[in-house]
């Protein structure tokens, strides 16, 4: 803690794009499925880069919990950062952002933020309490992140598997006798054809 301010940060590892990661952390409008604690969230509105949302969420650990509100405005810069200050609701002030940087073959997102709560936070609990909500917050988005490339990967998988099977039918139909040429005229037909001709000379 700084003072009344509380400070809380950390980090994750995923193997997926920040393209990818991004997606996720932007999802407002889902992440009461897949973040522990939230009860509801939505955009309220979208000017530009900005998005204003509203959340809620119940938040602690042992005797200490508490309802979270807050209406928040956040700053969009896909896909390395986004920047989210509090409007209104349970934080007197609040500071945060998220930072994804690519690393190889994984994506790193790095979480800051710096409030002043305004609901009484306990010294010693209150900040193990902060600093554990915010270690499942970043364990549920790596989840949902990594369950979301396992699933584009699947259906690429299914998507090529499925190119390579028409492939294949495709070269079994111009392999076959006959494929290709014209549909001969039934024998009948070409006699009377030629009988025509002869009674024309």
């Amino acid at each position: 803690m700084q003072g009344a301010h509380v400070v809380s940060w950390g980090s994750v590892t995923v193997s997926a794009t920040p393209e990818l990661a991004f997606e996720v952390l932007t999802d407002y409008d889902r992440m009461a499925e897949f973040l522990p604690g939230m009860l509801a969230s939505a955009v309220v509105s979208r000017n530009g880069n900005t998005v204003v949302i509203e959340q809620s969420a119940d938040q602690g650990i042992f005797l200490f919990r508490h309802r979270v509100e807050a209406r928040l405005a956040i700053v969009e810069s896909p896909p390395r950062r986004l920047s989210i200050r509090a409007l209104a609701g349970s934080f007197k002030e609040f500071d945060g952002s998220y930072l994804l940087t690519r690393k190889k073959d994984h994506t790193l997102i790095e979480y800051r933020c710096r409030f002043l709560p305004d609901f009484h936070l306990p010294a010693m609990i209150g900040t193990y309490a902060v600093q554990r909500s915010l270690e499942r917050h970043l364990d549920a988005l790596a989840n949902e992140i990594e369950r979301r490339l396992a699933e584009d990967r699947a259906q690429e998988t299914a998507s090529e598997a499925q190119q390579a099977q028409q492939a294949r039918e495709a070269e079994a139909d111009a392999a076959r006798p006959g494929a290709g040429a014209g549909t001969p005229a039934p024998s009948g037909a070409s006699e009377i054809a030629g009988e025509a001709a002869r009674s024309g000379e």
